[in-house]
């Protein structure tokens, strides 16, 4: 049968770790870009926008504190112009926020194995 042939069950567990991995990777990507001063739009944004869509891909993924929060992000940055900077307390803000909803994917992954 094809369950038997591609997986099935197994393969989508496997897509959804692929999807969970390539979320921390984002998460990872823009935290250290923050520590390391970066407050440009022009080089935030792409990581911004890489992270939303990894979140995205995440099959079965409820509605976790935070995140809504990373997608209001990428609308903000979306509005502003590429030459833009944050200022000090949007990069905390920005900061605070992305570790909120690291935080709270960590912990639902913890919970569902």
């Amino acid at each position: 049968t094809a369950t038997t042939l591609y997986g099935g069950q197994n393969a989508a567990k496997g897509s959804e770790s692929s999807a969970c991995f390539k979320a921390a990777e984002g998460f990872i990507t823009l935290s250290d870009a923050l520590k390391l001063g970066i407050a440009e739009v022009d080089e935030l944004l792409p990581l911004v926008r890489d992270l939303q869509l990894s979140i995205v891909g995440i099959p079965n993924l409820p509605r976790l504190p935070g995140l809504e929060r990373v997608a209001g992000w990428l609308a903000k940055l979306n509005d502003m112009s590429a030459s833009d900077t944050l200022d000090s307390s949007q990069t905390r803000q920005l900061s605070s926020d992305v570790e909120q909803a690291y935080t709270a994917l960590k912990t639902w992954l913890q919970e569902k194995s």
